[in-house]
């Protein structure tokens, strides 16, 4: 199976408790507390063959910078 096909199948929900275990304040990702107003944005780059260092050189020296800049926090990669 692609991966692609893979990742497609597998619904964002199903991958919420897996960054639970990330989580530095487990406070954060509990979905049971009222002041929890955290949104997590699930995003997936495609790349065409051979540009994926190209990729990931521009997230590394300007995205990751332009998403805090905008409040948002860069979670995992």
């Amino acid at each position: 199976m692609k991966r692609r096909t893979l990742i497609q199948s597998i619904s964002a929900a199903a991958l919420l408790p897996a960054a639970n275990l990330l989580a530095p304040d487990k406070k954060v990702f509990d979905a049971h507390t009222a002041e929890s107003d955290v949104v997590y944005e699930l995003r997936v780059y495609h790349c065409y063959e051979g540009k994926l260092p190209d990729l990931l050189k521009r997230f590394r020296e300007h995205t990751t910078k332009m998403f805090e800049k905008h409040g948002m926090k860069n979670v995992a990669y």
